[in-house]
């Protein structure tokens, strides 16, 4: 895996993690494991997966879990890009429901094997200016108790947007859908078949066009 941070006030910031690669011995393959309370996490680059060289390994941008006792807790997850992954955010908390009050702002998912945000009894998750583009699942769900805010971010490319379910809860607007399936319940300054107008993501360039919607 590439870097793992536990404890109180980290920055991580400006780091590059390529290519994860799963060894004989197992375990998986995450970009970033966080645990504790009160950390940044800005401006990393994290990228270059051949998923033929991680076997079963999954592999995700963020990932955090709570059955070894830990939490994440009042942590900014921002300006950071993420290519070559499984899910952007994999987030559990179903033993002790103690993690809450995750932001994620100005980021770039793309690529992505399964899902944008996954978010499973977590609390106050929030979603602010990001980009989530060609991801084969979904954009942000919020499942078993889950709660989060999901508001002007860009949903390109992706089977769905953003939802709930099983008691999980989302309040979104100002978001911009394209080749995405709306919400049931789309906010009521959405924009859903509406081209962002990037310059070419494509070749990877995701800055917005002069005409852009976005703007």
């Amino acid at each position: 895996m590439g870097i793992t941070c536990q404890g109180t006030g980290w920055v991580i910031e400006g780091n590059e993690v390529e290519r994860l690669v799963m060894f004989p011995d197992g375990g998986d393959c995450d970009y970033s494991r966080l645990f504790g309370d009160g950390h940044v996490v800005r401006r990393n680059f994290f990228h270059g997966t051949d998923f033929s060289e991680i076997g079963s390994a999954h592999v995700d941008c963020f990932q955090t879990f709570d059955n070894n006792g830990e939490h994440l807790r009042d942590v900014l997850i921002d300006g950071n890009t993420c290519y070559d992954f499984h899910q952007a955010f994999m987030g559990e908390a179903s033993f002790h429901q103690a993690s809450s009050h995750i932001v994620f702002t100005n980021n770039l998912f793309a690529h992505g094997e399964a899902w944008g945000l996954c978010v499973h009894q977590i609390t106050d998750v929030q979603a602010y200016h990001n980009t989530f583009y060609d991801i084969a699942y979904h954009g942000a769900g919020f499942r078993d108790g889950a709660t989060g805010v999901v508001r002007d971010n860009i949903f390109m490319n992706v089977s769905s947007s953003y939802w709930a379910s099983d008691g999980g809860k989302v309040t979104g607007d100002y978001n911009i859908i394209m080749g995405a399936a709306a919400p049931d319940k789309p906010g009521a300054h959405d924009q859903v078949d509406t081209d962002p107008r990037f310059v070419d993501a494509a070749n990877r360039d995701f800055h917005l066009g002069p005409d852009s919607p976005a703007i």
